[in-house]
């Protein structure tokens, strides 16, 4: 055998090893989405052996999947229950279905730790095609309150909610000409857009003071010059009486909403 015979063989190994490590890469995620599929026929939880049962595999492979998926956020695990449902990240990537739902229950229990801590008005609030709609929300449990729009009402004036300025600052200008009419309120939209946070106090004599962040998909915010970059997944907000809105609790809210959307931001990732 030559030193050219010795040459071509170790190519031809070394080609037979790609190929083989390629083939075993197309059938993880060949068994991935077939995984994928199982959780999703289910409206609820399932389980690990009935995962395996129906897509065919042996349940330590199943398993193995099932945590990389969990751990990217496109299932979701029940500590409890030792199953699985389909999570925020599948719901995001089949944007051709509605996110709503999901994204309220991804949202939700976020929302309910800043009331715990709080007990004021939260809310959060998504854009989607041309539509504000509140997915989450908890009302304050004070005797004089806000009262947020209800899970899944369509916010019919974002302009004049702190969660719909936030969004509105870094959608398009033909949306927000279709929703801000005031001069003056569209003119606080690039100061939103840079900082980050809305805000408003005793909007046409409303006596209630709100303030929000956004919480931004894979990938985080837009570079600060980047107009036409993409708007924020959703907007956090909390909003209370007047009389109750000091500097101080200010703070402390807008530390509470930044440090959430921060986690919301992580869980997503």
């Amino acid at each position: 055998m030559t030193i050219d015979d010795f040459g071509l063989r170790a190519i031809a190994n070394r080609q037979s090893h790609i190929e083989f490590r390629r083939n075993r890469v197309i059938q993880s995620v060949e068994r991935a989405l077939d995984i994928l599929n199982a959780v999703a026929q289910e409206d609820g939880w399932v389980g690990v052996r009935e995962i395996a049962r129906r897509v065919g595999m042996k349940v330590p492979t199943v398993q193995q999947l099932l945590k990389t998926l969990q751990k990217k956020a496109f299932l979701e695990f029940d500590e409890r229950q030792r199953k699985y449902r389909i999570g925020v990240a599948a719901a995001l990537l089949a944007r051709g279905a509605d996110p709503v739902a999901r994204l309220g229950d991804f949202i939700q229990p976020f929302i309910d730790r800043l009331h715990g801590q709080f007990g004021e008005t939260f809310v959060a609030m998504l854009h989607r095609a041309g539509t504000f709609t509140s997915i989450a929300c908890r009302p304050s449990v004070h005797e004089l309150t806000v009262m947020p729009p209800a899970r899944g009402q369509t916010v019919e004036h974002p302009q004049t909610m702190a969660s719909g300025r936030l969004l509105l600052a870094f959608l398009p200008d033909e949306v927000q000409r279709r929703f801000v009419k005031d001069p003056a309120t569209r003119a606080l939209l690039p100061a939103i857009r840079e900082t980050g946070i809305a805000e408003v106090q005793n909007v046409n004599g409303s006596g209630i003071a709100a303030i929000a962040v956004p919480v931004w998909s894979a990938g985080g915010p837009p570079a600060p010059c980047d107009r036409d970059a993409r708007a924020p997944l959703l907007a956090l907000a909390c909003s209370m009486p007047v009389q109750r809105w000091t500097p101080e609790v200010r703070q402390r809210v807008l530390d509470a909403l930044l440090q959430t959307a921060a986690q919301a931001e992580r869980a997503l990732s």
